[in-house]
């Protein structure tokens, strides 16, 4: 049975045989990979002649085209004011859609009202938040302090 869907996603130019693609929207996280069935008919395709057939597996490779994207739009944690230099404060995560290098996220925190309070650790899907900062036993900062964390990755613009 042929998929018609791939007579509008694929062509083969007769003359030299080469498989392009139709579309100019493909997109490796919708669907990643194809399988044309190719035919060859000898006698210029005219009664009589023969044909052949092959089957030909098209991959789509990734391109940085997706933003990282938080689990969670906001994110609430508690420290004690106790705690010591390296306490975890909370763990934060994203996810990417693309693949390879193109889904290595980095994470960073671009500003708060607690300043240089807290740390960020981590690539890929999970950061850690410490405590960078303590005065004696009691943590320098507000009681409750913000900060605003980006997760990034090399090569992505907006």
């Amino acid at each position: 049975m042929i998929d018609l869907e791939l007579l509008y996603v694929f062509g083969v130019c007769v003359f030299p045989g080469i498989l392009r693609t139709a579309v100019p929207d493909m997109d490796r996280e919708t669907q990643d990979q194809y399988l044309v069935v190719l035919q060859a008919k000898d006698m210029g395709g005219h009664l009589g002649g023969l044909s052949g057939t092959t089957t030909v597996t098209v991959r789509l490779s990734d391109v940085n085209d997706n933003p990282p994207r938080f689990t969670q739009s906001m994110w609430s944690f508690s420290v004690s004011e106790l705690a010591v230099l390296g306490a975890e404060v909370g763990r934060i995560s994203a996810t990417d859609a693309d693949l390879g290098d193109n889904a290595k996220l980095e994470y960073t925190i671009l500003e708060g009202e607690t300043g240089d309070t807290f740390n960020i650790s981590g690539t890929n899907q999970e950061a850690v938040i410490t405590l960078n900062k303590v005065r004696g036993k009691r943590y320098v900062g507000v009681s409750e302090g913000a900060c605003w964390v980006s997760a990034d990755r090399e090569g992505w613009r907006e």
